[in-house]
């Protein structure tokens, strides 16, 4: 790496499918630099945002005003840019550094960086494969998504470098 490249910060590899169909929309995988994320404040809570090809993106979603570690948990949201959507997808801490989603299946590992907002999810490895449920407001059930945003086992990501 010379000077004036940037820093990697993380790994992904995702698969995007159209849930109706099984369509494959997109796959892939690529390094992500500092720039690849986009951070927004709303109340309480950030949400840190990673673009994907094909207008979709996750984002991790947390309290922006922790003074301490996550003791109950945090989401994972998905999106595709220019729709009307809705994502949530909870992880519920069930040990220091580990955590496990909520509804369906999927594992985490993380750890925290002492910032000035206060304690902020640093690094995030995917032990498992996750899928983020996408839906669109339209009166789908978020439990029949119009999209998942698979992001598959070993890829991680630094949220705060």
């Amino acid at each position: 790496m010379t000077k004036d490249e940037p820093a990697t910060i993380g790994a992904v590899k995702w698969v995007i499918v159209e849930t109706a169909t099984g369509k494959t929309i997109s796959k892939g995988e690529k390094s992500l630099r500092v720039s690849d994320v986009t951070i927004s404040t709303k109340s309480d809570l950030y949400e840190k945002q990673i673009a994907l090809p094909e207008k979709f993106y996750f984002s991790l979603c947390d309290n922006a005003t922790r003074d301490k570690e996550p003791n109950d948990g945090f989401g994972l949201a998905g999106g595709r840019y220019g729709e009307e959507d809705f994502s949530w997808d909870w992880f519920q801490v069930d040990r220091t550094g580990h955590a496990t989603k909520l509804q369906e299946s999927g594992e985490l590992s993380f750890d925290t960086k002492k910032t000035q907002n206060g304690a902020e999810i640093h690094r995030m490895e995917f032990l498992t494969d996750v899928s983020i449920r996408i839906s669109r407001v339209t009166g789908e059930s978020p439990l029949k998504p119009r999209w998942r945003v698979n992001i598959l086992k070993g890829s991680f990501v630094n949220w705060t470098p």
